[in-house]
């Protein structure tokens, strides 16, 4: 009887080294790209060079002068998820670096932020494509002319009431606005008025800690007599300001008489 031998071919899969960039429309060894498990990108790379998806962050930081804003659009354009852990442990490299005074303007921002990425990615994280992205878009796109009145408003806070949080500076501009209204001021009399906003600030800060506030309730007694507030007495009273300042009636009242 005659035996017939069957070959068996193996197909041996040849390692991927090299990968085409869709930026600059040609080849580059598989070490030029940054990996990627999307599966849509078929050699197991980004679709971009590194040196292009570098290009791409930092075009998008001139946009949008904002480092999560940039890093979240890049991300979405070379296919990849935004993860909120990622982003938070690159930013404590890059305090940590600024307190060692290491930090150059050269630092790459994208490059960590995908060393961050690999080294914080588990094999059951299924960080697969921009999909899973855990930031949405509106919390992560910095309007660029809201910031840029914000800061400029927070600038000119600062100028008037010093280095304050900014939940204060709503208090503050309250109480001024309280005293003020309607009247000319001289810069001494300006001054006087801010001194006096602030130490019922003050108070105020006593008191959610519980303390007397006694130091504080003597300097407010001592500004309203050297300008005079008895004299406004019934100006002050009149004031509806129940109605026009509703968001901050629940703001406790000083326990001294005007």
């Amino acid at each position: 009887m005659e035996v017939i031998k069957i070959a068996t071919v193996v197909k041996k899969i040849r390692p991927i080294t090299d990968s085409y960039c869709i930026k600059c429309n040609r080849p580059y060894p598989i070490e030029d790209f940054y990996k990627s498990d999307n599966p849509h990108h078929v050699t197991g790379v980004m679709p971009y060079c590194k040196t292009c998806t570098k290009v791409m962050y930092q075009d998008n930081l001139k946009r949008f002068k904002d480092i999560r804003s940039a890093l979240w659009v890049t991300c979405s354009e070379v296919g990849i998820p935004f993860m909120e852990k990622v982003y938070d442990n690159l930013m404590e490299k890059v305090n940590k670096a600024r307190d060692e005074k290491v930090l150059t303007g050269t630092y790459n921002y994208w490059g960590n932020f995908i060393s961050s990425y690999m080294a914080l990615k588990k094999k059951t994280d299924k960080w697969d494509s921009f999909g899973v992205t855990d930031v949405d878009k509106s919390e992560a796109i910095v309007d660029v002319n809201q910031e840029k009145l914000r800061k400029e408003k927070l600038k000119q806070f600062i100028l008037n009431w010093g280095e304050q949080d900014e939940d204060d500076y709503a208090y503050l501009e309250y109480r001024w606005d309280f005293y003020t209204e309607d009247i000319n001021l001289t810069p001494a009399q300006e001054s006087l008025y801010r001194k006096l906003c602030i130490s019922e600030l003050d108070y105020r800060r006593a008191k959610e800690k519980d303390e007397t506030g006694k130091e504080q309730q003597e300097s407010i007694l001592k500004l309203m007599k050297t300008l005079k507030l008895r004299r406004r007495k019934k100006h002050l009273q009149n004031k509806c300001w129940k109605n026009r300042f509703g968001r901050l009636r629940t703001l406790p009242r000083l326990n001294v008489k005007i």
